[in-house]
């Protein structure tokens, strides 16, 4: 548990002793009111602060202006019929309070087992100079220096090498078909940017299926199976783990999708032995929307000793602003804007069979 959440852990029990105690011991009046001030400023201070950082910032409508708004309400409301009790009030900020202390600590707990099972962490940077390679901790390591990567040293990479984009747009769409349905033009544009959730609670609103239908379960099976038997390797993906593997370089798989069909489909393909570790989003509970999922990868290397490839614009984005080296991968049913992921990475490759001719630009360069 860090100090931020032993910490929170705190305040959430200070909190609740204090409403306990005021019904408890039935305080009323002016004491009872001002305790009641003090467990909500306790528990509370930090959304409410947030909030009015938000509005200065013109950023209004997030969940700490709605979670303020929604608790002054409630301490409006118990002053307008002078009840004297705001418990209500409290117990929303505290309830949202728990919810994100528990979210903070599975995360946590994640990264740790995580990190347990594999420690790839380096002491060293080798810095290559006049007088051939020093030693230096990673810290210490300058813009404009370059890292040589040798034999069995580490350098995570963000792993582009199935061809599941398609099956991200058509899924969708081959559920409708499967049941007779006719879907819309555009509705896997639609869906692509949406939650498996969210398509399923979509496809449910918008087409004729069967109330008792399990669109979410149904989505899930077509997706398996696509990994499990049909997803293809993308073109150079041998090639470009083979060249990596041959200079000693560390490579993990850090992915959106969940990890029995991606191990599945990498086995299926010959592509596994090459993985030192896969990571998934949803294992880790963030999105590649912020960059936890590469600096889980990383493992404590420093970013600008990683190389991430994405065939996505905004997860690309995400591990650029980071500061990792980024390689952008074209792909045809995948990313709409190849000009905006050409321009937002290091090294465009339209095959992975290329990375080997870039290499050297990419291993030397800061």
């Amino acid at each position: 548990m860090t100090k931020k959440q032993k910490k929170m852990l705190c305040r959430i029990i200070v909190t609740a002793v204090l409403v306990l105690a005021i019904r408890l011991f039935s305080i009323g009046g002016l004491p009872g009111t001002l305790l009641y001030l003090a467990a909500y400023l306790i528990i509370g201070y930090d959304i409410l602060r947030k909030a009015g950082k938000g509005i200065l910032r013109g950023q209004v409508f997030d969940e700490n202006f709605l979670m303020a708004v929604a608790t002054a309400g409630a301490i409006a409301l118990a002053l307008y019929e002078r009840s004297g009790d705001y418990t209500e009030a409290i117990a929303v900020m505290l309830f949202y309070q728990v919810g994100e202390w528990f979210q903070s600590y599975a995360v946590g707990r994640s990264r740790q087992s995580i990190a347990a099972l594999m420690d790839i962490r380096p002491d060293y940077a080798n810095v290559e100079g006049p007088d051939g390679l020093t030693r230096v901790d990673p810290e210490e390591v300058a813009m404009g220096d370059v890292i040589v990567v040798k034999p069995g040293e580490r350098v995570p990479l963000d792993g582009v090498v199935l061809d599941s984009m398609s099956i991200w747009r058509d899924l969708g769409a081959r559920y409708l078909l499967h049941r007779g349905l006719t879907p819309e033009p555009g509705l896997g544009e639609l869906l692509f940017s949406m939650s498996m959730e969210q398509g399923a609670d979509y496809l449910r609103t918008h087409y004729p299926l069967p109330p008792e239908e399990d669109v979410l379960a149904g989505l899930s099976a077509m997706l398996r199976d696509f990994y499990y038997n049909e997803v293809p390797e993308k073109d150079g993906a041998h090639e470009a783990l083979a060249f990596l593997q041959g200079r000693g370089v560390a490579v993990t798989a850090a992915t959106s999708s969940p990890r029995t069909h991606v191990t599945r489909a990498l086995e299926r393909l010959g592509l596994l032995p090459y993985f030192r570790a896969i990571y998934t989003t949803g294992e880790l509970g963030v999105s590649k929307h912020r960059p936890d999922i590469y600096h889980l990868a990383a493992q404590g290397v420093p970013p600008r000793q990683c190389l991430v490839a994405e065939d996505s614009l905004y997860a690309l984005q995400t591990a650029a602003a980071a500061g990792y080296r980024t390689v952008g991968i074209f792909d045809a049913n995948g990313e709409a804007d190849q000009q905006g992921l050409r321009n937002a990475a290091e090294v465009y490759l339209t095959s992975l069979a290329r990375l080997p001719a870039h290499w050297e630009r990419l291993n030397n360069e800061n």
